[in-house]
């Protein structure tokens, strides 16, 4: 950009030589124009990059939730989780509801999520 604005500068300097005043007026509108445009693209550009740098943090965290939602489970550990754990389903709304064994031997009721009835 540093070159892009050293034209409009050098331009700018041409344009102030001109004699005529007719072209030096039409001519400095267009530089001024030029330079504006030159100013919103430098703006633009360094809003780009605090995208970019955003989204490059956004994109870590990303992969660091994923990393800890979908860890390594070992076989062992399924296999206590289901011998903790029972599968029923709801009398009244038919939808399975995995419940803790011993929820279901000190529980006379197990509210359903989805109906909010009992399920037992």
């Amino acid at each position: 950009m540093k070159k892009i604005f050293d034209e409009i500068n050098d331009l700018r300097q041409v344009i102030n030589d001109i004699d005529d005043e007719k072209y030096k007026n039409v001519l400095s509108t267009i530089n001024n124009v030029v330079n504006d445009m030159a100013l919103k693209i430098e703006e633009i550009i360094v809003k780009q990059e605090a995208i970019e740098e955003n989204m490059e943090y956004i994109g870590d965290d990303l992969t660091d939730m994923r990393e800890e939602m979908f860890e390594e489970v070992s076989f062992d550990d399924l296999e206590n989780l289901e011998d903790e754990y029972e599968e029923i389903h709801c009398h009244n709304c038919g939808k399975p509801l995995f419940v803790e064994r011993k929820a279901i031997e000190n529980n006379s009721s197990i509210p359903c999520p989805f109906c909010n009835k009992n399920a037992k």
